[in-house]
């Protein structure tokens, strides 16, 4: 991701009209089924905006306060890959490793998180796809009994803790292995997440990230700090200059104000 915006980006006003519904996003059925038994009719404006950008595997910043339906809006689009993959892989791909990463900056935040995860994938008849929680030490030594999960729904700290061996992660030892099945990293609460010291463990956990992954950043505020989350926990940086030079997307929204997209070029 970049501060870049290119010059031929568009205002809300000037793009397509975002889908109105869930199924014209273009997700999973079992997922429109399953937002749908969640009582859900239609996508909030945030979710409209960032599904596609995310579906299209483009890198998202995101601007969505608390109550704005942002945690859809990067939970339906990891759940979709997922199912994808297993669509492809079959029976191999559960538990094959952590498909996804969800970075928050509370405990609190990290089980509601993977409440909405667990929900989602109830309601949609999807068995066999696994979140987990990662927010102290008792959800680590749990982890560490069990195979890895699909998503890893985590704390900075706990997670550098675990990749570093000195927490569970998953299929008995050690500490958590992100290898190149994780596809997505998102970091929700940016700005609360900086707030609580953060950003040195997230620069740390961008460095042993996989070079493809795609990443999702949510904050309720967009300040040039979260633009260096942003850099931080993306590993554009470390690819080719042909894939850094890719389009990226940020996507802003807000319950006051609407939307508005913008594509920027990645550029480091």
């Amino acid at each position: 991701m970049s501060e870049e915006a290119s010059s031929a980006a568009a205002e809300a006003s000037e793009e397509a009209p975002p889908p109105t519904t869930f199924a014209a996003l273009g997700i999973d059925l079992r997922l429109v089924k399953a937002v749908r038994k969640l009582g859900l009719e239609k996508p909030t404006p945030v979710q409209a905006r960032c599904i596609p950008l995310a579906l299209q595997g483009k890198d998202v910043l995101a601007r969505a306060p608390t109550g704005s339906g942002k945690t859809l809006a990067y939970a339906i689009p990891l759940l979709h890959k997922l199912l994808a993959q297993r669509e492809r892989a079959g029976a191999q791909i559960s538990g094959a490793g952590v498909g996804g990463v969800v970075l928050v900056p509370t405990r609190e935040l990290c089980q509601q998180v993977h409440g909405v995860l667990r929900s989602l994938l109830g309601h949609a008849g999807v068995g066999g796809v696994r979140a987990a929680p990662l927010g102290d030490r008792a959800d680590a030594a749990a982890l560490a009994a069990e195979a890895a999960p699909d998503v890893l729904v985590a704390t900075p700290s706990q997670l550098l803790q675990s990749l570093r061996g000195g927490g569970g992660g998953g299929g008995g030892g050690g500490g958590v292995k992100l290898g190149e099945t994780l596809h997505t990293l998102v970091v929700d609460e940016a700005d609360l997440l900086l707030s609580y010291g953060y950003g040195d463990d997230i620069a740390a956990i961008g460095q042993a990230l996989p070079a493809s992954v795609h990443t999702l950043l949510v904050s309720a505020t967009i300040t040039p700090d979260v633009h260096t989350v942003a850099r931080s926990s993306s590993t554009t940086r470390r690819r080719s200059t042909s894939t850094r030079r890719r389009a990226a997307a940020a996507a802003a929204a807000s319950a006051s104000s609407g939307c508005a997209a913008r594509t920027t070029t990645s550029s480091s």
